[in-house]
């Protein structure tokens, strides 16, 4: 794991180095601590708080890395160089404009190029939901909606990805699965009081079930969706050790520029691992 390979005591390293070193591992945290918190996640009042918490650490994770790109390839530009606060802060929390840019930048480096996200794809969706919670009208919702709403819940909205991933990711195995899981839950005095009286009980039961199975694809999209993020970080940081090595002086001994794929290792976590993956935080542990 990064921790072993780097004693903080250096003084040798630029410092460069370890504040963006420190920044790609918060990001990461956030990003896995999402993860977690997404598996757990539910539209019952018990689980949403789960839910809440997941896109938190997800946005703000996204929005460190696309930060961390913009920063590091400035650097890697101007002689490491970082770029101004204003310039930086001007960004906001806009993730779609921090991925146009990324975008761009993107293009200069080998193999790491981005594409543009499937219009209407699963991807794309969950990356436009959490640039929108990221720009506060998901995150602050339940408060600046308490007087007049004026915008949508963003679980109302979380609940219509859910939906296409079980109409576009699930198999008919998938679905049978489900249906036998959610025969094994039901109890047979509350199913036929519910098809008397129509309570609702069964497609509780269900929505719980299929809820539950769907966070997982949830997850995995997720983490398709920022991987190409992590591979355009990847390309700055051996450009910067390629560039460092071929002329070696005494001022870049010392890296500026950390190796991110060392830090963020979940983007090697395999489909059939990731849908199957309860526990995130302790990824590379």
């Amino acid at each position: 794991m990064y921790t072993s390979l780097i004693k903080t005591e250096e003084t040798l390293y630029p410092k460069s180095f370890w504040l963006l070193q420190q920044e790609a591992i918060l990001a990461n945290s956030c990003i896995l601590t999402g993860f977690e918190f997404m598996v757990k996640g539910g539209f019952d009042d018990r689980y949403k708080g789960h839910y809440y918490t997941s896109f938190f650490q997800i946005s703000i994770g996204i929005e460190r890395i696309l930060k961390l790109i913009f920063i590091s390839d400035h650097m890697l530009k101007n002689s490491y160089q970082s770029p101004d606060e204003k310039t930086i802060k001007a960004y906001k929390h806009n993730l779609i404009a921090l991925y146009q840019d990324a975008k761009k930048i993107s293009a200069a480096y080998e193999n790491s190029e981005l594409q543009e996200l499937e219009d209407k794809s699963i991807r794309k969706n969950i990356f436009v939901f959490m640039s929108a919670f990221a720009a506060g009208t998901g995150r602050y919702h339940n408060i600046s909606n308490i007087k007049t709403v004026s915008n949508v819940d963003p679980l109302d909205q979380w609940e219509k990805i859910i939906d296409q991933i079980k109409c576009e990711d699930f198999s008919e195995s998938m679905h049978s699965r489900i249906e036998t899981e959610v025969a094994s839950r039901l109890n047979p005095c509350l199913q036929m009081q519910d098809n008397i009286e129509n309570t609702g009980y069964v497609n509780g039961v269900y929505r719980h079930v299929l809820v539950a199975k769907t966070n997982y694809y949830a997850v995995w999209n997720t983490l398709e969706m920022i991987k190409p993020l992590i591979n355009v970080l990847r390309a700055i940081s051996w450009k910067s050790h390629e560039i460092d090595t071929a002329t070696p002086t005494p001022d870049n001994n010392y890296p500026h520029i950390p190796y991110y794929d060392e830090i963020f290792l979940f983007p090697h976590t395999a489909r059939k691992a990731a849908l199957r993956r309860r526990r995130w935080t302790d990824l590379g542990i």
